[in-house]
């Protein structure tokens, strides 16, 4: 079996913060021994960093506005509810279909949104936003069985925390499996260019972060956040054994950071105290709808500490659909949309102005939405943390100043960017009575749904003969690298893709209810 001429490795949310280190320190060897040889630099994530964003634009080589990916969910205009996306979403082709097309043999297996899989020349196995792991997985026909191969337990989406003792073994066991169905792959489908992303790192950090620690108390600790790094290490030094020669380059790539919660900015809260978003009267005299949401409270303050943390992917796997409908509704029924000027959305800080023409229920008309947009900006950066009292946004962006031009439809009206990216913040419409901001040393992490959140500087290593194609890029970004593994593989970049992805078409219900569920145990949903 050869090797391919290029190994790109993702390791999902993996910061250069422990990697350093850790490998300066002899506890991640396979990585040691790929930055002692090649070069390493922070790499520059998407705004906001969130996984689908990111993998999207490392796949196009184009920024949010591009690719049309701008978090883990879209926005239906008639119901403002939030809908999962995948794959077929993306407006771009991916640098695997340039690669296909020129007649590169190519590989790639578990990169996190390339579900529905696309048609290659060579083979894909789609990551954990897959909603259930089967052959519509991967392609081509046969490729499923080839991976799996009598492989039974297999579990290819987050790896349960529960039962806590046996969590870090669990993901070795996934860890080492996908390195057995990728030597399997390339046995039957040998490729010039091949990648394969492991999650350890990202899943390991959202759920094992001690809350409050600092990366630097992390990093001189070690403990579990360092045997989840381990694993991802053990399944790279494996694959570098098995795939990789003397001629092949190697990239390991990181979609974004991770690093400590400093806190949490409850968007809805802050738009309805500036009375940009509004609750319907109804809402404060139906004693259903404050009695929900009480109940969900006192559920989420269970689920973020010690037993109930654990148990959390668990419960929520067995909690009723109707149930968690029904909470859905009372959340998004409890605002008055006729009077709602600007509301949260997505994931890491999305704000949309509730235009006229645009939503069901919008009253905003083109004279005023510069003036609400200005009000949303004011009201975010006045934000202070009730600890420190230092700043909570950096800043209030308009989607055309950080966005490609001509966007694709989709993207928020604004972004709000939170201070080093150390607060996280979303809409938090089941806390309404969360404070605007709370801090994870003082509030004892009650309104803190995971302890370790996403960071905009990732990681980037290169090894081997082209190495010097990432010394060439000054301050790289995520989007830079499609490009530089065209010019690798020896493909011009200038010309246009066809793009063989599957269309936009939705999941159907019983397939976002699954994505859901992978989104819900990492603390997304």
């Amino acid at each position: 079996m050869r090797a391919p001429r290029l190994l790109v490795i993702g390791i999902d949310g993996a910061t250069l913060d422990l990697i350093g280190p850790w490998a300066r320190e002899g506890k991640l060897p396979a990585l040691r021994g790929l930055m002692e040889s090649g070069v390493t630099k922070p790499l520059r994530s998407t705004l906001p960093p969130v996984t689908p964003v990111a993998w999207s634009s490392f796949l196009t080589g184009a920024d949010p506005g591009g690719h049309g990916i701008y978090s883990f969910f879209r926005l239906d205009h008639s119901s403002y509810r939030p809908l999962p996306v995948h794959a077929g979403h993306r407006r771009l082709p991916s640098f695997w279909q340039s690669l296909s097309q020129a007649g590169v043999a190519v590989g790639q297996f578990n990169t996190p949104f390339t579900y529905p899989v696309e048609p290659l020349n060579g083979f894909a196995v789609a990551g954990f936003d897959t909603p259930t792991f089967g052959r519509g997985a991967a392609y081509p026909d046969g490729a499923f069985e080839t991976a799996l191969n009598g492989d039974h337990g297999y579990v290819h989406g987050p790896v349960p925390l529960a039962p806590r003792e046996t969590y870090h073994e669990r993901l070795r066991k996934q860890a080492m499996t996908q390195v057995r169905m990728c030597g399997r792959l390339l046995q039957r489908w040998p490729c010039d260019v091949f990648m394969v992303t492991f999650c350890a790192t990202d899943h390991g950090a959202h759920r094992l972060w001690p809350l409050g620690a600092t990366t630097e108390e992390v990093a001189r600790v070690g403990g579990d956040v360092l045997e989840a790094y381990q694993v991802a290490d053990e399944a790279i030094g494996e694959i570098l054994e098995r795939h990789a020669d003397d001629g092949t380059t190697v990239l390991v790539v990181s979609d974004h950071g991770m690093g400590p919660a400093e806190g949490a900015v409850n968007m809805t809260r802050v738009l309805a105290e500036a009375g940009l978003l509004r609750v319907r009267p109804e809402a404060g005299r139906d004693n259903s709808i404050p009695l929900r949401l009480r109940a969900v409270r006192g559920v989420r303050r269970f689920f973020r500490d010690g037993a109930g943390r654990v148990l959390k992917p668990l419960a929520l796997r067995l909690m009723p659909e109707r149930a968690k409908a029904a909470v859905a509704h009372t959340e998004l029924s409890s605002i008055d949309w006729e009077r709602t000027l600007a509301f949260p959305w997505g994931t890491y800080g999305q704000v949309q102005i509730n235009r006229e023409g645009e939503w069901a229920e919008g009253c905003v008309g083109p004279r005023d939405a510069d003036a609400v947009a200005r009000d949303v900006t004011q009201a975010f950066e006045e934000l202070r943390d009730p600890a420190s009292a230092g700043p909570v946004i950096d800043e209030v962006a308009p989607a055309e100043e950080i966005y490609a031009e001509e966007r694709a439809p989709g993207s928020p009206d604004l972004l709000v960017i939170p201070h080093d990216y150390s607060y996280d913040i979303g809409p938090y419409l089941q806390s309404p009575e969360g404070p605007p901001v709370a801090n994870s040393h003082t509030d004892g992490g009650e309104w803190i749904d995971v302890p370790a959140i996403h960071r905009l500087e990732g990681t980037l290593i290169a090894s081997g003969p082209c190495a010097d194609r990432i010394s060439e890029l000054e301050s790289p970004r995520l989007e830079d690298i499609a490009s530089v593994i065209l010019r690798i593989a020896g493909v011009s970049s200038d010309g246009e893709s066809v793009s063989t992805q599957p269309d936009g078409s939705p999941y159907t219900e019983e397939q976002a209810r699954q994505v859901e569920r992978h989104l819900e145990d990492l603390g997304y949903l």
